[in-house]
């Protein structure tokens, strides 16, 4: 919703992103990590569990489904990263609640060659943006990548 009415989402099922921009098509994929997971239970006490290490995968895929049609696209399937990170691991974390959430947005061009990311890698590659953010930087990231992947002025 933080980045409507320019990008819509599309993901679902097996999709090889998760929003695409109406205007140019821009792919745009967004990846997650928590701190407090579901399976920590009502109990989790964060003094004494181990830190998180959270990951985010941005391994480069053969290729994408578009429906039943298989694609052949050696390569990242998005434009645009969303690494979102929700550090909370006390009683009031929510993960419904986006102003709890903070997000980084990168260009694919800007992602190493490797198969996944920390979250304190991602921080080297971008500032992070509360969800009121969300929207600007989206566009200051893509802007700054290059004709590729500018987006057109609101």
């Amino acid at each position: 919703m933080a980045l409507e009415p320019e990008w819509e989402h599309c993901g679902g099922d097996w999709a090889a992103f998760d929003l695409v921009h109406c205007a140019t098509g821009l792919r745009m994929q967004v990846k997650q990590s928590a701190a407090r997971q579901s399976w920590h239970g009502p109990n989790f006490n964060s003094d004494t569990a181990p830190p998180p290490r959270p990951r985010f995968s941005i391994a480069a895929k053969t290729g994408r489904w578009e429906g039943a049609t298989w694609i052949a696209e050696p390569g990242r399937n998005a434009d645009l990263f969303v690494f979102a990170w929700h550090g909370l691991t006390d009683a009031s974390a929510d993960h419904r609640d986006p102003s709890q959430w903070l997000f980084y947005v990168v260009a694919e061009v800007a992602l190493p060659a490797s198969a996944s990311l920390s979250l304190q890698a991602v921080s080297r590659l971008a500032e992070p943006a509360a969800y009121a953010e969300l929207h600007e930087a989206v566009r200051a990231v893509a802007d700054a990548a290059g004709p590729a992947v500018r987006l057109p002025p609101h």
